[in-house]
């Protein structure tokens, strides 16, 4: 494993895992149906706009062989490999399995924090160099890397984990557990072009400096689900 690789690893368990929150200290059982609902409402916004920001890193990107990567993430995201739908489709089966309808899922108004996250995510992969953009999307998509979620040893509100008492079944789960199949590869690919091309300690900085500030925007969204989900626990 690599110096940069580390360091971005280390920046996924750190912000999203370690440092405690509603959202990263779920148990079995904690989640109702309602707080599953808060979830998707609020987390349809990030699973809408995923793909509009990779499409903004390749247009940003002038190499061939890294554009070809990130369109074939896009293709995932967008259309997936099985033709079972967007990974925003997948969501909103989870959602109308909760009782929620596609219309009040694309209509659902965002929470301020939801908002704010989305912004600031939309902003980087945009305005950014495309390798600052790869390192905010290679960050977001370590959350799900198993061998993160292994080592971090705790349960956050997007984990399948926190999902399987309500009674929903494997495909009404599949957008849970999609992206633990999926983003260990893009991961893993993403960390050597960014390993390739940052080869500079001033291109290493801005990349690692630029996934904090994406994990630092994703766990802002999680914390507002949250503490919407389990008023309880705020």
């Amino acid at each position: 494993m690599s110096a940069l690789e580390n360091r971005i690893k280390g920046l996924v368990l750190q912000t999203v895992y370690l440092e405690p929150s509603s959202f990263n200290r779920v148990q079995p059982g904690d989640l109702t149906k309602e707080g599953g609902r808060v979830f998707v409402s609020q987390f349809s916004h990030f699973t809408r706009n995923f793909p509009r920001w990779l499409a903004a890193v390749a247009a940003n990107c002038g190499v061939a062989d890294v554009r070809k990567f990130l369109a074939a993430n896009l293709y995932e995201e967008e259309i997936g490999s099985s033709g079972q739908g967007s990974h925003y489709d997948l969501l909103v089966r989870q959602g109308e399995s909760l009782g929620l309808t596609r219309v009040e899922i694309e209509h659902a108004a965002p929470l301020p924090s939801t908002q704010l996250a989305v912004n600031a995510l939309e902003s980087i992969c945009r305005n950014r160099s495309w390798l600052e953009g790869l390192a905010a999307t290679s960050g977001l998509e370590c959350i799900n890397h198993p061998g993160v979620r292994r080592q971090a040893g705790v349960i956050i509100i997007n984990d399948v984990r926190a999902w399987r008492h309500l009674g929903l079944n494997a495909e009404q789960l599949r957008s849970r557990t999609i992206h633990m199949e999926e983003d260990e590869k893009h991961v893993d690919t993403a960390l050597e072009i960014l390993r390739a091309h940052a080869a500079t300690e001033e291109l290493q900085q801005r990349v690692v400096e630029t996934a904090r500030d994406a994990l630092l925007a994703f766990r802002m969204l999680l914390e507002g689900i949250g503490n919407a989900a389990f008023p309880a626990n705020r």
